[in-house]
């Protein structure tokens, strides 16, 4: 669902999970803005901004060039290592979670290992292949 308001262009994501989602999940046109807002009525998110809405502001072109102005995906993924992490040191540890942690951190290491190779051939921080 793609909406406008006051000239802000909106997307609604598709969820596709087993557990029932009260929480709507909406994004900026441009992907570098998301909104984890407790309704899945796209107009209560503008209407009546729920001091409960999450706002998830994602790096906006390499920082060399822009500055830090949002988080990184690496910064993401680290934070749902830790939260993983945390699950499995509490009284219920199970093996989905030690799977999602081992993806995790595996998703971790091929970001690591993207920034490696841009360093080597100097483009990182610059937006160039």
């Amino acid at each position: 669902m793609l909406f406008s308001d006051k000239g802000v262009y909106m997307i609604q994501l598709n969820h596709t999970t087993v557990v029932d989602s009260t929480v709507g999940i909406f994004k900026q046109k441009d992907n570098h803005k998301y909104f984890l807002a407790p309704t899945e009525n796209i107009e209560n998110l503008i209407d009546n901004f729920s001091p409960h809405c999450q706002v998830i502001s994602f790096q906006k072109g390499p920082i060399k060039e822009n500055g830090v102005n949002g988080i990184t995906e690496a910064s993401m993924i680290q934070i749902l290592i830790d939260r993983f992490e945390y699950f499995q040191s509490g009284n219920f540890p199970c093996e989905e979670n030690e799977e999602i942690l081992k993806k995790l951190n595996n998703i971790l290491d091929l970001i690591n290992k993207r920034t490696i190779d841009r360093k080597q051939r100097k483009v990182e921080g610059h937006n160039k292949k």
